[in-house]
């Protein structure tokens, strides 16, 4: 895969049109939204909520 990519003869502006328009046909909806929710926080010994012990 490394060669395909690193080898390729699209140029960058295409490829990224190409990209954003196949993630807006899955994505795009009038009605919807798209939320990144980044809650993580360090699981140490003390026991967590919803981690399972090791």
């Amino acid at each position: 895969m490394q060669p395909l990519l690193g080898q390729s003869t699209w140029g960058e502006e295409a490829l990224l049109k190409r990209h954003r328009t196949a993630m807006a046909a899955k994505l795009a909806d009038p009605a919807g939204i798209f939320v990144i929710d980044d809650t993580t926080f360090p699981k140490h010994e003390v026991p967590s909520v919803g981690v399972q012990r090791l």
